[in-house]
């Protein structure tokens, strides 16, 4: 039983390290043109993703090795007339 208790508290600690994000692996770019932020159901819930409107930016982009999937808005209440 103890072998077993073992197990399962070593799976879930692994979870846990595994779900992390590395922040050295991410950079926060702010977008002034080229990308709109668009509202889509997902899974029930209203989220804010964004999508590349500029099909220059999306090339340059591709080119960098990053596709609109990998986007993820970093301040969602962020406005302009904030700063």
């Amino acid at each position: 039983m103890k072998t077993f208790t073992l197990t399962i508290l070593i799976f879930l600690q692994s979870l846990v390290c595994f779900a992390q994000r590395d922040p050295s692996r991410e950079i926060l770019i702010f977008f002034k043109e080229g990308v709109t932020l668009i509202t889509k159901p997902v899974n029930g819930k209203l989220v804010k993703t964004a999508t590349i409107k500029s099909n220059e930016l999306k090339t340059k982009l591709q080119k960098a090795g990053i596709e609109e999937s990998m986007l993820e808005i970093a301040m969602p209440r962020f406005k302009q007339a904030d700063t």
